[in-house]
């Protein structure tokens, strides 16, 4: 639950980034811990 109020607060917090106040993208990471007979590289990124 604690992380779950966690990521609740980082996405409503806005950054600054050259003097404007914008909301910065949270980037999803999944570890997995099994091999996928399909996938040939550590990792991948899916749009």
């Amino acid at each position: 639950m604690r992380f779950r109020r966690y990521l609740g607060e980082q996405y409503k917090k806005e950054d600054q980034i050259r003097n404007e106040k914008t909301v910065l993208p949270i980037t999803t990471i999944y570890i997995l811990g099994f091999t996928h007979p399909e996938i040939e590289t550590a990792c991948i990124r899916v749009e």
